[in-house]
């Protein structure tokens, strides 16, 4: 979503009587272009009985895009909107459109909040044009063709969508957003207007496969630790999943010790302390609009913000096996990591816009020295010296893909090799139908006794 856009529809919004209690739907009626805002009194005038209601109504599941995005298929998005007609009423409709809008929003803007152009970015995305398509926002439009006549009831006017794969997700951060929304524009030959937003949510779901697993070896220099880590390559904000972890050389060998005064004892490190915590570190250009690009050096520039927090996080105080006796030692730590939902994390997101946001599984260990004599191997006494072992692997944090599938693989199979038409004989029989009058003779239900 490159070179967001401000989207001009906006400019038809209109401001409504904030005590006057209307509900959500109420809030998409006509407004009269005569209508004053204000009388002698003071008081604010008593909008006009709109004559007619827009409404969306949508068809389709919920939009979820399966996969990666650079391998993701899109979804299919449709509904209708409809145009519900007073009673006693008739309406002339020279302009009926809707839009898809994506909007990419900052909460720390180059030019501050009171400038809106800083703010938010908006790109349309998909248009459809029911009626007219002229004289919407008002300009000199060119020769439109004839206005659509509704009668009283509902008025239906379909609309489909391929939505794209590489979209990025609804997100909501700390520093920044992405929001989806369905723009409902009408104008009737009298210079009423009808206006309705309502808000889509675009989620993306990767399919976690049991061979996408995670196996990866952390070495800690200076020491000879190793660790092998399996862990999903795909999290959820909601469950828990599985870490492995094989930690080796925890031990020393007989010959590593043979100048030393503890030649005839043998060290080792034994963990004493496990602790794991979810990083989701989220990334933001804010650009500038034309007022201000002089703050960033010039149009086309931002300002990058970025901020880190953790989601997630425990200690893991027992629960593990050693192994010294065999070979350089062997310790096996095994425990469950999961979202804080508490936390409202964000999905992983990688937009074009500079909205980045992803995931981050840390690990750190406290393994404490020790050495141990031949003649009494119960026994270790603590040499003092202790390390801290860091490591941290990339995850992927996605909703839950569910039983839904992509919209590609609904279709039922197609095959090259069968042909439209029924198949041909080379040799036809003749049958004589007497001959199948006594054939049928001989099948017959079982008498009732």
């Amino acid at each position: 979503m490159d070179h967001l856009r401000r989207h001009s529809l906006t400019r038809l919004h209109h401001h409504s009587d904030r005590k006057s209690g209307t509900s959500p739907k109420a809030s998409a009626t006509s407004v009269a272009s005569g209508a004053s805002s204000g009388g002698a009194s003071g008081r604010a005038a008593t909008p006009p009985t709109a004559p007619a209601e827009l409404s969306i109504v949508i068809e389709s599941p919920p939009v979820v895009l399966y996969g990666s995005p650079r391998h993701s298929t899109g979804a299919l998005f449709a509904g209708q909107l409809v145009v519900d007609v007073a009673r006693d009423a008739e309406i002339a409709l020279g302009a009926l459109e809707l839009a898809m809008v994506g909007t990419v929003t900052t909460r720390r803007p180059v030019g501050g909040a009171h400038c809106p152009d800083c703010v938010a970015q908006s790109k349309e995305l998909k248009r459809w044009e029911f009626v007219g398509g002229e004289g919407v926002e008002g300009g000199a439009p060119a020769p439109a063709p004839a206005p659509l006549r509704l009668a009283q009831g509902r008025h239906t006017f379909p609309f489909s969508y391929l939505v794209p794969g590489h979209l990025p997700a609804t997100s909501a951060g700390h520093i920044g957003g992405i929001a989806y929304k369905l723009e409902a524009r009408a104008r009737t030959t009298g210079g009423e207007a009808l206006a309705l937003e309502r808000p889509v949510k675009v989620a993306r779901a990767i399919i976690p496969m049991p061979e996408n697993e995670r196996h990866s070896l952390r070495i800690f220099p200076p020491t000879a630790i190793t660790a092998q880590v399996t862990l999903p390559a795909v999290i959820h904000p909601i469950g828990d999943f599985g870490v492995e972890m094989a930690i080796s050389g925890v031990a020393s060998t007989a010959t590593s010790l043979q100048n030393t005064p503890q030649r005839d004892a043998s060290t080792r490190w034994r963990l004493r302390k496990l602790t794991w915590r979810l990083d989701e570190r989220e990334r933001h250009v804010s650009p500038a609009c034309a007022r201000h690009a002089a703050k960033v050096g010039g149009a086309g520039k931002g300002m990058q913000h970025e901020d880190v927090r953790t989601v997630g996080g425990d200690e893991v105080k027992g629960g593990w096996k050693s192994d010294f006796a065999t070979g350089d030692g062997r310790i096996e730590v095994a425990f469950s990591a999961r979202v804080n939902p508490a936390k409202k994390s964000v999905c992983d997101v990688d937009s074009p816009t500079g909205f980045v946001v992803t995931h981050a599984l840390v690990i750190e260990m406290v393994v404490a020295e020790e050495w141990v004599s031949k003649k009494r191997p119960n026994s270790p006494t603590p040499t003092g010296a202790a390390r801290v072992l860091r490591t941290q692997f990339n995850v992927t944090l996605t909703e839950r893909s569910g039983l839904g599938i992509a919209w590609d693989e609904e279709q039922p199979p197609t095959y090259e090799d069968v042909p439209a038409s029924p198949p041909t004989y080379n040799q036809v029989r003749d049958v004589d139908l007497a001959e199948l009058d006594e054939e049928a003779e001989r099948l017959h239900l079982a008498e009732e006794s």
